[in-house]
């Protein structure tokens, strides 16, 4: 789930992957946000590139070795749908 300053909420589900180790998933969902909000990517597509990027390092044993080129993650975060979140799920 990610919200703006404004109050928008929007909420998605990372990709399907075979998982081999989580290791470094969370490490690698922030950096991926933290790069796409540095790069100037709005919220929603900063939250659909931290999801994929999450998922894809569960692909690979380890932390660094896990990390998924940047251009895979945009690739595959054209494909995940986020969802408002409504306000009873708050």
């Amino acid at each position: 789930v990610a919200a703006t300053p404004a109050g928008e909420t929007c909420a998605g589900a990372p990709p399907p992957v075979t998982v081999l180790d989580t290791t470094g998933a969370g490490d690698a969902s922030i950096a991926a946000i933290a790069a796409a909000l540095d790069r100037g990517a709005d919220l929603a597509t900063a939250l659909r590139e931290g999801l994929v990027a999450g998922a894809l390092a569960c692909r690979e044993t380890g932390a660094r070795s896990s990390f998924a080129p940047a251009a895979e993650i945009r690739r595959r975060a054209a494909e995940v749908m986020l969802r408002p979140v409504a306000e009873t799920e708050r």
